[in-house]
């Protein structure tokens, strides 16, 4: 059986959250838990999301959508296109998640001037 066919037949509990980094710079989460034994049994999304000229871009995200973590990287604003990438860490999904949720707290300051640079943003306004 598949990942994703093991994965529909759980019975499962989405879970999201977010929270705030500062007026212009946010953090959501969603994960999966089973019903019965409350295991967080996939991290569906963690991103990174900036409010840009009055709308909220996500520009870093982590899942686990295919049974292992990997990282989306947005290139650019004009053509939403992203680089997926796979994460070599080791673990439950629950500690995918918690790494992922760290690693936007601890870089999201590198990771949002990166993405300024490559699009020529100077401010967000």
């Amino acid at each position: 059986m598949g990942y994703k066919n093991k994965l529909q037949k759980t019975e499962r509990r989405n879970k999201q959250h977010d929270f705030t980094l500062s007026h212009e710079d946010r953090i959501s989460y969603n994960y999966a838990r089973t019903s019965t034994t409350n295991e967080i049994i996939e991290v569906v999304n963690v991103s990174f999301e900036v409010l840009i000229k009055g709308k909220w871009h996500t520009i870093i995200r982590y899942d686990s959508h295919h049974g292992y973590l990997h990282k989306h990287v947005l290139l650019t604003l004009s053509d939403e296109k992203s680089i997926a990438e796979p994460v070599n860490i080791s673990g439950t999904h629950s500690d995918w998640l918690t790494w992922a949720i760290n690693d936007l707290i601890e870089h999201f300051m590198e990771y949002k001037k990166t993405f300024f640079e490559n699009n020529s943003i100077i401010d967000n306004n």
